[in-house]
This record gives C-alpha cells, structure tokens and sequence, in this order.
C-alpha cells in the first residue's frame, strides 16, 4: 500500500478531476481510493466513483489522499501525478492563448 497527498489547484473543475481519475483507475489492477474530510471513495466503480466523488463537494485548493493497493500502485500513483499536473498545464496554457488574442486598443 501506498498513499500521496493531492492539492487541487485553482481553477480547477471537479468534475473533469473526477472523470480523470475514475478514467486513469480504471488501466490499473490494483485497489485504488480517494479519502477527502473521513469519506473514501472507490475509484474502480466508474460511473458510481463519479457520482460519489461528486458529491465530496471538492473544492479548489482541497487536499485529498489517494491510496493505491497492488503490484502497479508506484505506477498508479506516478500516472495520477501526471494527468494532474498536465491537467494544470493544459489549463494555464488556455489562458495564455486567450491573453495573447486579446487587443488592447486605447
């Protein structure tokens, strides 16, 4: 068993976090969960993780623990880490090509 710490970064939208992880959980063998304020969820029962991760209510700027029982969990665990941060990434590189498109007329 291993677990990591997670911090949703602003501007965050729960619901493509949450598709995300059920999305990613579901490649992996092992037993994946995600614990936010005492409530865990199961990220292997698709459509049912994502109403329960819904309705954690997630917020940006939460954190929320993720742990991985199995033979692959350092993987499960590096490939979540990714899509988050890439996530991010995709988010901020959106808004710079909106700041570029915008003119500014005097």
């Amino acid at each position: 068993m291993i677990q990591k710490q997670f911090k949703m970064k602003p501007n965050t939208g729960i619901a493509r976090l949450s598709a995300m992880l059920v999305i990613v959980s579901s490649r992996f063998s092992s037993k994946i969960e995600l614990e936010y304020q005492g409530h865990k969820v199961n990220l292997k029962n698709s459509a049912q993780s994502l109403m329960e991760l819904m309705d954690l209510k997630l917020y940006p700027g939460c954190q929320f623990l993720i742990t991985v029982h199995g033979v692959d969990a350092y993987e499960v665990l590096h490939t979540i880490n990714v899509h988050i941060r890439e996530a991010q990434a995709v988010k901020n590189s959106k808004k710079l090509v909106l700041l570029e498109n915008v003119k500014l007329s005097l």
